[in-house]
């Protein structure tokens, strides 16, 4: 799967924005906008970096204001040898999450992955399977 800056084929219309973050271990955005025509808010933004070795990452709890947004995690893994590390799943806030893009040329992968919400969250985490 290939992604290029401006792409959109994965978001609808109505919901569509270029976003640009730098991937810590996890990284998780909750986005909205009133109008298409409205700029982008960034309604929650929490992450969380390992030290350890695990096969899950979690983010801390957070809640949304809004209804009819878009949440996406930013996931990123080192690894040193062996086969290549990626996501299996991303779980959390009831929601169902979908793989946008993943690159792994190199040790350790990056991957963006989107879940769409009607309603406000409260206390919600995300957590990425690898």
């Amino acid at each position: 799967m290939s992604w290029e800056p401006g792409e959109t084929q994965l978001i609808p219309a109505s919901q569509r924005r270029i976003l640009s973050v730098t991937i810590p271990t996890l990284l998780f955005m909750s986005l909205f906008a009133n109008s298409a025509a409205a700029a982008v808010a960034i309604d929650a933004n929490v992450s969380t970096n390992q030290a350890t070795a695990k096969t899950t990452v979690a983010s801390p709890a957070f809640s949304t204001t809004a209804g009819n947004e878009l949440l996406l995690a930013f996931v990123s893994t080192d690894y040193l040898s062996g086969a290549n590390t990626q996501v299996s799943s991303v779980a959390g806030g009831g929601l169902t999450w979908v793989l946008v893009v993943r690159a792994n040329g190199q040790s350790g992968t990056s991957e963006i992955w989107r879940a769409f919400s009607s309603s406000p969250l409260s206390a919600a985490t995300v957590t990425a399977t690898l």
